[in-house]
């Protein structure tokens, strides 16, 4: 009869983060609450428009260009704000969480670091432009 053995452990040598809710946090509502006072919605509605939608998913996958969405979002919402001030709203929702910026720094000395993400083009930019983290990845 044989006996099962503990299979030997294996070593650790990539650690992959997500972007959204680990290294930053963001609240889409929060743009909602911007662009209605751009156009005739409430939060709630906007975030239907949106988010509730297929629109975001689209983007976020890539389906669609920055400009169609833009100009999808911009017709659902009967608003007529410029891609720049969308894009200004848009992006300007995000926080670094607290401890990760250390955290990360401390890991990049022994491992290999993978940052994967959902988000669309636009969200990717400003998070690689505004927090000098994502550069240890």
């Amino acid at each position: 009869m044989k006996t099962a053995r503990a299979a030997a452990p294996r070593e650790i040598r990539v650690i992959i983060f997500d972007l959204g809710k680990v290294i930053v946090d963001f609240d889409h509502r929060t743009i909602c609450k911007r662009l209605a006072g751009y156009c005739r919605f409430t939060p709630d509605e906007i975030y239907e428009r949106i988010f509730t939608s297929t629109l975001e998913a689209r983007f976020d996958e890539g389906r669609i260009t920055p400009e169609q969405f833009h100009a999808e979002a911009a017709r659902s919402l009967g608003c007529n704000l410029s891609i720049t001030a969308f894009k200004k709203i848009w992006n300007r929702i995000f926080t670094i969480n607290p401890g990760i910026s250390a955290l990360i720094r401390r890991l990049k000395k022994d491992y290999r670091l993978l940052c994967l993400s959902n988000t669309n083009i636009w969200h990717f930019g400003y998070c690689i432009e505004t927090f000098p983290v994502l550069n240890q990845f």
